[in-house]
């Protein structure tokens, strides 16, 4: 397999709304650390050390909730008709129905999945960016931290899955 078009996969539009949304979390950890150094002065050496290493803690924490596959690998295929919207687990396989429960700091993206059925955010905080994708496997979205997405594919489909697969975010369904 061989990497696709990241354009086409990844819009300049999306990814630059996640980035601002990723600096938008991140501004707290940052002025922790600029507030530690320009107050150490003041609250001494060892509490200013401490806030600097708790800012910095935090920040790269932050980052790691916005990590999103940029290099994604889907087939070139012309029947290509499903993937899976977000990456984690299958924790539970309902009639026509896969829920994924996204980790903490796993993948964060949303793709589109290809279908009219949208999966369905049953816990935790999403933001999509993108409401008319134009390809299947497209970045439409975001989810920083845990989550659980129910997500409608046919029974013949999830009868190939079992509870505790792992999927990506773009893969394909077959």
């Amino acid at each position: 397999m061989k990497y696709t078009n990241m354009e086409k996969y990844n819009p300049i539009k999306v990814v630059s709304a996640i980035q601002k949304l990723k600096f938008k979390y991140a501004t707290v950890p940052i002025i922790m650390v600029l507030v530690s150094f320009a107050l150490s002065k003041y609250l001494g050496e060892e509490i200013s050390k401490y806030l600097s290493l708790a800012g910095l803690i935090l920040y790269f924490s932050t980052t790691m909730l916005f990590k999103v596959n940029r290099r994604l690998q889907i087939p070139e295929a012309e029947n290509l008709e499903l993937v899976f919207p977000v990456s984690g687990r299958i924790s539970a396989l309902e009639d026509g129905y896969v829920i994924i429960k996204k980790s903490w700091f796993g993948l964060a993206d949303i793709r589109w999945s290809g279908t009219d059925f949208q999966p369905e955010n049953i816990s935790g905080k999403a933001y999509v960016f993108d409401s008319e994708p134009s390809v299947i496997g497209q970045l439409i979205g975001v989810v920083p931290f845990s989550a659980e997405y129910k997500f409608h594919i046919s029974s013949e489909l999830a009868a190939q899955y079992k509870i505790g697969d792992s999927v990506n975010a773009g893969a394909a369904i077959n």
